[in-house]
């Protein structure tokens, strides 16, 4: 698409943002909203598409997770790597010292967390400024992000959530509980299984499956209609991701009495000091807590429990451990017998499905 076309679809994006912000929201409105906000993502699919091919990225993911942290040059975030993980970053006191991605491992408690130092992040990253799309693609891959500011400078941690939005992701929050079956007749069926849908509300979704160029599917709504986040499973190029705001220098603020950075609960805000070394434990808590992993320990055949664990995600079963150990395990699977928070009582037997917690220590029983 020549640079004319590709100004000329944002020339429309902005018209239809524009109609939006005029049309007064009721229950009225909803159906031509919903057109407007489908025509929108239609649009910026369509742009995104043109305008080239995936950005190439030089650092590969690496040990049980990965992590990477984003914020505005000169926040520290090179200090921070060399002070939670085995890399050396280069650290000076001018911007944009970090010009690529830089990896380190931070061990936690056996697991092994890759976290990622990458080039700081400005205004317009979304529309590829300064390094962007390197940035965002690096994001894209993570399992967690660290939005990463400081108190030394005025920062606006809205804006970095603002560039991450505008590229796809979303953060804090659930995938869509939609399912969108597509077939080749009999319409558009729509089924809730959590609310009563009016006349108006099902032709409203009708209209927008369509204008995504869908007219026939089974659409099965398992958590209460929510326009944007119907529009985001439509286009099916959102990242759902966990992230944490991380203030770094703050060596000598009490978090007791500091204001919150941004009023949202969705965050969860950590005072650190890179220099100090301050709550950098309580940082490296919060990393694992929001990975959503588990770690389980299989006993070998000597009957010795393995003290490096299987990291899986959490709502992870015994038929996953299978899987990740051999792969002729599920075929000759008997049972299995578990110690850990998971069961009533230790070397309970268990099925395949048997749902596990962190620290379970598993064995396994073939026929």
């Amino acid at each position: 698409m020549p640079y004319d076309d590709i100004s000329a679809v944002e020339s429309q994006i902005k018209k239809l943002e524009e109609e939006i912000r005029k049309t007064q929201k009721n229950k009225a409105t909803e159906h031509h909203i919903g057109l407007l906000k489908a025509k929108i993502a239609k649009l910026r699919k369509q742009s995104e598409k043109k305008k080239g091919s995936q950005t190439k990225i030089s650092v590969r993911k690496d040990g049980d997770a990965t992590v990477a942290m984003i914020g505005y040059p000169s926040v520290g975030k090179s200090s921070l790597l060399n002070s939670l993980t085995n890399a050396k970053s280069k650290v000076a006191e001018y911007e944009f010292t970090t010009i690529d991605c830089i990896p380190g491992i931070m061990d936690y408690k056996g697991v092994k967390i890759q976290i990622l130092d990458l080039p700081g992040i400005i205004e317009g990253a979304s529309e590829g400024k300064g390094m962007g799309k390197e940035i965002l693609a690096y994001a894209r891959m993570s399992d967690l992000l660290l939005l990463v500011i400081d108190l030394d400078r005025e920062n606006n941690v809205k804006s970095i959530i603002d560039e991450l939005e505008k590229s796809n992701f979303r953060l804090n929050e659930p995938e869509p509980n939609y399912s969108i079956i597509v077939k080749y007749k009999d319409g558009i069926n729509i089924t809730s299984t959590v609310e009563q849908l009016s006349q108006d509300r099902e032709k409203s979704i009708k209209d927008i499956v369509i204008s995504f160029g869908i007219h026939n599917a089974d659409i099965i709504l398992n958590e209460k209609f929510d326009l944007d986040r119907f529009i985001d499973k439509l286009e099916g190029n959102k990242k759902y991701v966990n992230s944490l705001i991380v203030i770094n220098k703050a060596e000598d603020i009490d978090m007791t009495l500091k204001e919150a950075v941004i009023n949202n609960k969705k965050f969860v805000q950590v005072y650190v000091s890179a220099l100090t070394g301050k709550n950098l434990d309580i940082l490296r808590n919060k990393i694992w807590e929001n990975l959503n992993l588990i770690r389980v320990y299989p006993v070998k055949r000597n009957n010795e429990v393995d003290d490096k664990p299987l990291v899986l995600k959490s709502g992870s079963t015994v038929e996953e451990v299978c899987r990740r150990l051999h792969k002729d395990l599920l075929t000759f699977f008997k049972y299995a017998k578990i110690k850990g928070k998971s069961v009533k009582f230790d070397n309970q037997k268990v099925g395949l499905d048997h749902v596990l917690k962190d620290g379970d220590i598993i064995t396994i029983y073939t026929k």
